[in-house]
């Protein structure tokens, strides 16, 4: 029977210590955003054409702001602009986004909408849009859908639907 020398259990504790750490070392996650996200981040001009309506304007423009991680926030013509006829006025726009395939994304974003009157707080503005960015052109398109809703975000008028174009402002994303 061979007895273990000293050397043999440092060995030991040092390869049982070496695997224990490679054990207790957290594994990053993989960024499932990454080369898709670079395609939608930045900022982008963009359009929203919406069907003839009572409640919004038929064309929309819209400054985006796309972050990597997911959110999102706009600024656009319509503080400017009354909506629901001339009563209301709408907010910036805060929101998030998705990827839901390659170079697919849902966005979805929120408004304040006040009384053009007294400036109290009438409801909210609901817009989602499911959109597709063209990796070769850089273009954004795809369908719109605003919603004006109380407070209790029950609606306050029906959905208006319409279709969302864009434009990156700016360089291009870096590619990974």
């Amino acid at each position: 029977v061979r007895s273990r020398g000293l050397g043999d259990v440092y060995k030991r504790q040092a390869v049982i210590s070496g695997l224990f750490w490679l054990l207790a070392t957290p594994i990053p996650a993989q960024n499932t955003k990454s080369s898709q996200s670079e395609i939608l981040s930045g900022t982008w001009l963009l359009t929203a054409e919406l069907d003839p309506n009572p409640v919004l304007p038929e064309t929309i423009v819209l400054l985006g702001d796309f972050t990597r991680e997911g959110g999102f926030s706009s600024s656009s013509d319509l503080p400017g602009i009354p909506v629901a006829g001339p009563f209301l006025t709408l907010g910036e726009g805060h929101g998030s986004w998705q990827r839901v395939g390659h170079g697919r994304f849902r966005l979805e974003t929120w408004r304040l909408a006040k009384s053009i009157l007294d400036g109290s707080l009438f409801g909210l503005a609901k817009g989602q849009a499911d959109v597709v960015v063209d990796g070769k052109t850089g273009l954004l398109e795809g369908e719109i859908t605003l919603q004006l809703l109380f407070p209790d975000l029950t609606p306050a008028a029906p959905p208006e639907v319409g279709v969302l174009t864009g434009v990156r402002l700016g360089p291009e994303p870096a590619t990974p």
